[in-house]
């Protein structure tokens, strides 16, 4: 890192479960705070190292530790925005650094070697129920549009197979450990605007975001 180039200031947005809106919050606060950039964490995901059995552990009351949730290629990114280097995600998508790195990052500090990076987290707070139902119309809608019916419904089954059968606590138990150490809960039922506008707020009061003018 040149020595006249200091970190950027890394905002997290987390949120255990899909469909809680981090992927939009993120988009809204990139767009709002002046020369900031952004990292997606589901661009990573075809490359993180899960458990094998995470959700069922947890379901079940066993302690899981988040730190053996490995993506070494989001850490290496993430490393190099934060010291002014670009990078090309995984989804072949170029990302140039800022003043600011808005990140998504559903376990927010948690993780290994994550605490030393962040310097700020939001963590959007959802009925369990919404986040289900905003997920599935989306993997209709949008993600899965392009198959055929029949599949689409085979989905939906699995989905909310794994959601009855210990997903929801897993969600449930993974939100209240992230939450326990991030510097904001924010109202997932609040609009994009809101929420960012929250998070703006409190970045200023705090003294991490300057002056946007």
């Amino acid at each position: 890192m040149n020595s006249s180039t200091r970190p950027c200031k890394v905002i997290v947005v987390c949120g255990s479960s899909s469909g809680v809106g981090k992927s939009t919050l993120v988009d809204r606060l990139s767009q709002l705070i002046s020369n900031a950039s952004a990292l997606y964490f589901d661009a990573y995901q075809a490359t993180t190292e899960f458990p094998p059995d995470l959700f069922e552990d947890l379901a079940n009351g066993k302690d899981v530790d988040p730190k053996h949730i490995r993506s070494p290629l989001f850490y290496r990114d993430l490393c190099a925005l934060r010291e002014g280097r670009p990078v090309v995600d995984p989804w072949n998508r170029e990302v140039t650094p800022g003043a600011y790195l808005i990140v998504e990052e559903p376990f927010g500090r948690e993780r290994e070697g994550m605490a030393e990076l962040i310097d700020y987290i939001a963590c959007i707070q959802l009925p369990m129920d919404i986040a289900l139902a905003r997920r599935l119309l989306r993997n209709l809608k949008q993600d899965f549009n392009h198959l055929p019916t029949e599949e689409r419904i085979q989905f939906m089954e699995s989905t909310l197979l794994q959601y009855l059968n210990g997903g929801r606590i897993a969600y449930q138990k993974l939100y209240e450990l992230v939450a326990a150490d991030c510097d904001l809960i924010l109202d997932g039922l609040e609009t994009t605007d809101e929420m960012a506008l929250a998070v703006i707020t409190d970045l200023k009061r705090r003294g991490i975001l300057q002056d946007q003018g």
